[in-house]
């Protein structure tokens, strides 16, 4: 091993590590962060999955994170450890995220009325809606809901079965702290004009959960969620829109599909049973139709 400089340490979002760039042909996966060979200091893992597969464990030299040692698997090691950004190590989606606007009311109660309230997975939500309602929205969807819906507070940790939705005129973003997966909510400024915005929320879980999470857009007006749909997909999760026939209005999931950003465009009532497949059994990264 030689010492180097690590790059994925300069490229932060919401106090998460990404990755330094996406290519065409694959994805970074966003490094885990642990201490891998018990000297008491944390590694860092980042891997590379396109037609040929690389991984490499930057080790810490100091405790300041200025000074890493890079050594690089061998490509046998690199394919078992592509999931270490699998935070319960069980292959499934480590979390679901859903952005919708006009006609989202309507369609996330088609879809969470359908989960199980103890589905494995924690889900969270932006869903454009006027300052004050927010909490009208949780009360009523709760009244269909399996999982239990609420408004996110800041350092929340989320726990699966449970709904979180972004307050009033804060972004809510995920942060892995250790195992778990926090809320973070930050009054940043507006994305295209709008906070909270689906957005950040979808770049931070493409941070924080590559290859092991769910990104879905669903009815709404103009393009919110559309790009940090489309990180989500580069970092090799799953992308779902809800399809222009089911929809109230087809600008949002329009945007999506107009980037590239949708695996899968689905109508609204299969939706649900897709995220129970997938919250309940491992995602084949090479055939997930």
């Amino acid at each position: 091993m030689s010492a180097i400089a690590a790059p994925v340490l300069k490229w932060q979002y919401g106090g998460c590590i990404t990755p330094p760039h996406y290519c065409d042909t694959g994805w970074y996966a966003s490094p885990a962060v642990a201490d891998l060979d018990g000297d008491g200091k944390d590694e860092i893992v980042a891997g590379y999955r396109g037609p040929g597969t690389s991984l490499f464990i930057y080790h810490a030299k100091n405790d300041q994170g200025t000074a890493w040692e890079r050594e690089t698997l061998d490509t046998e090691m690199a394919a078992s450890c592509l999931a270490i950004a699998d935070i319960n190590g069980d292959g499934r989606p480590d979390i679901v995220a859903i952005g919708s606007s006009t006609g989202g009311p309507q369609a996330l109660r088609t879809i969470l009325a359908a989960l199980p309230k103890d589905l494995s997975v924690p889900l969270v939500l932006v869903q454009h809606i006027g300052r004050g309602f927010v909490q009208g929205l949780v009360d009523w969807l709760n009244g269909y809901s399996g999982p239990l819906c609420r408004v996110a507070q800041h350092g929340d940790e989320l726990l699966s079965g449970h709904a979180y939705f972004a307050p009033d005129d804060h972004h809510l973003q995920v942060q892995r702290i250790g195992r778990s997966l926090m809320a973070v909510l930050k009054d940043t400024p507006p994305v295209d004009n709008i906070r909270p915005s689906a957005t950040p929320l979808f770049r931070s879980v493409a941070a924080c959960c590559a290859g092991n999470a769910v990104g879905v857009v669903l009815t709404g007006m103009g393009a919110d969620g559309a790009e940090g749909l489309l990180e989500m997909h580069r970092a090799g999760c799953v992308t779902v829109v809800q399809d222009e026939e089911s929809c109230v209005v087809n600008g949002m999931p329009a945007a999506a599909r107009a980037l590239g950003a949708a695996e899968q465009v689905l109508p609204l009532e299969r939706i649900a049973p897709r995220l129970c497949r997938y919250a309940e059994m491992a995602i084949d990264m090479e055939a997930r139709a």
